[in-house]
């Protein structure tokens, strides 16, 4: 498969002045004495994307990905390095690009497309199509500086898609259009997939990274963290975004390493399969011998709490490798604190095997008491579910975590740990069973 954009060694450099006056004062100075301060957008990028992928950029604010993209589009000029891209870009950036403000939708539309190189003629061809998709109404030939926000965007949307672009740009701006419209555009994406198009999509939604990208990038403070399978990345990604700073994180983890376990306050449990998931001691991870777990879990936190072990039952049968839709399953799962934890949080998310979050919950968000433990105190948490799903591949993630003056700490984050595979007799399509019963009556 050819390659379409080709970033080599891309930095991007800004100059930060106190004010205008430092701006001119550096100009003038006969030394060239520096009045600013260098901010480097983005250091040493490196990655290319082959024709008909669609990539996402994910990233924390601040991390390079709108200047990246800026780039990529010729709006803007790195300060070293290359970018290349072969083939029509279309491009959705910030609200206002590309459109004069005193125009009207319909007159921008022809100043767009003059700029790409479509003669009168072929733009007049495509402006039924794009006030179809837009569906503003009269308002395409009125200013555009009189235009709401989801206006603006269903407009430059529409406009960006058809101009029968090789590669199609889009930066964030459809979290601004209502929610049909964003249903709308992204059947649009499927569309351009099946066409062999290429797609560059920034978001700060991991559920559309997963369901609509096959190929991701992480950036963190200008420089490229990740780049690979969709659900990785953003493991990494929700890492950066929750995760403690390292040097707490070492600290407390070599605290924890030195209390040693105690199991205190257990509940009773009748299962003989809960009370030989109970017996097991401390000494080891038992997680990794468990039939269900999978070794590729991406796991994160500050160590001094550990989730220890967990045990599936469902119909009776510990840990089994497949799971009838529609009957209940309980997860247990033990944890072992190493410090003292006055507020802690214990929550599940179950997710396809493409990253798309089918549900979660955790103690804090349904705002259930949960007691102090102490150090060496162990912790038995029950998940009880029906397993309303369509066959296929999920994975169940675990989280420890405490509450610190309304700040989350992460202790241990297990995600994509667990491998359920369900089954289910039923044709329906989808991810979840909603068990509807369809009856012609007439």
């Amino acid at each position: 498969m050819s390659i379409v954009v080709t970033i080599e060694n891309l930095s991007k450099c800004f100059k930060l002045y106190r004010g205008p006056k430092d701006r001119v004062k550096e100009w003038l100075h006969p030394l060239r004495k520096q009045y600013h301060q260098p901010f480097w957008a983005l250091q040493d990028i490196n990655f290319s994307i082959k024709k008909g992928e669609s990539l996402g950029i994910i990233g924390r604010n601040g991390s390079g990905k709108s200047t990246l993209l800026q780039i990529i589009t010729g709006v803007m000029s790195p300060t070293s390095g290359v970018s290349v891209a072969d083939g029509r870009i279309s491009a959705l950036l910030e609200l206002g690009t590309g459109f004069d403000m005193e125009l009207s939708g319909r007159d921008n539309l022809y100043l767009n497309g003059s700029l790409m190189g479509f003669s009168k003629e072929q733009i007049a061809e495509r402006v039924p199509l794009i006030e179809e998709f837009a569906d503003i109404g009269e308002f395409i030939d009125q200013p555009v500086k009189l235009y709401s926000s989801g206006m603006f965007v269903r407009l430059a949307f529409s406009s960006a898609i058809h101009v029968d672009p090789d590669i199609l740009i889009i930066d964030e701006a459809l979290a601004v259009g209502d929610v049909k419209f964003q249903n709308k555009c992204y059947r649009k994406f499927h569309e351009f997939q099946e066409m062999g198009k290429t797609i560059i999509f920034v978001t700060h939604s991991t559920d559309l990274v997963a369901k609509h990208c096959d190929r991701a990038v992480l950036l963190h403070q200008g420089r490229l963290m990740m780049d690979g399978n969709p659900n990785d990345v953003i493991n990494k990604y929700l890492e950066l975004l929750l995760g403690i700073p390292e040097k707490k994180q070492e600290k407390e983890s070599s605290q924890a390493k030195a209390e040693q376990p105690r199991i205190v306050n257990v509940p009773a449990n009748s299962d003989p399969l809960f009370k030989e998931f109970l017996n097991k001691d401390l000494s080891e991870d038992h997680c990794l011998q468990n039939p269900t777990y999978n070794g590729n879990e991406h796991r994160y936190g500050d160590g001094s709490g550990k989730i220890m072990d967990y045990l599936v039952v469902g119909e009776n049968n510990a840990n089994p490798l497949q799971i009838q839709a529609n009957t209940i399953i309980r997860i247990y799962a033990k944890y072992h604190f190493l410090k003292k934890v006055e507020t802690p949080i214990f929550g599940l998310t179950l997710k396809t095997i493409d990253g798309v979050e089918v549900f979660g919950i955790n103690t804090l968000f349904e705002r259930q008491d949960v007691k102090p433990r102490e150090t060496g105190e162990v912790a038995i948490v029950s998940y009880e579910f029906p397993v309303s799903l369509i066959s296929g591949e999920y994975f169940v993630s675990l989280g420890l975590a405490e509450s610190q003056s309304g700040e989350i700490i992460p202790l241990d984050r297990r995600y994509d740990m667990v491998h359920l595979k369900v089954y289910n007799s039923s044709s329906k399509m989808g991810i979840v069973d909603f068990d509807l019963q369809l009856q012609e009556l007439v």
